[in-house]
C-alpha cells in the first residue's frame, strides 16, 4: 500500500516484472504528486483504494 505524501490518498501498487525495459511514473489522481518512478524490468499496477482523507476515489487506473 502507497500513501500519498501530499493529500493523503491511498493506493494499492502492485509490482509487474517484464521481459523488456520500461521507464515511466505513477502520480495521485487527485494532487499529481509523484507516487512513484521507474527506469527498469518492471512496471506497475496501480488501484486506488481512497481519496484524500479517507474519501472514496475511483476504482483503478
Amino acid at each position: 500500500m502507497k500513501e500519498c505524501i501530499t493529500c493523503g490518498a491511498l493506493y494499492d501498487l502492485t509490482e509487474i516484472k517484464l521481459p523488456v525495459h520500461d521507464r515511466d511514473r505513477i502520480n495521485c489522481l487527485f494532487c499529481g504528486t509523484l507516487l512513484i518512478d521507474w527506469d527498469g524490468n518492471l512496471m506497475y499496477a496501480v488501484k486506488t483504494l481512497s481519496g484524500p482523507k479517507g474519501e472514496e476515489g475511483p476504482d483503478n487506473r
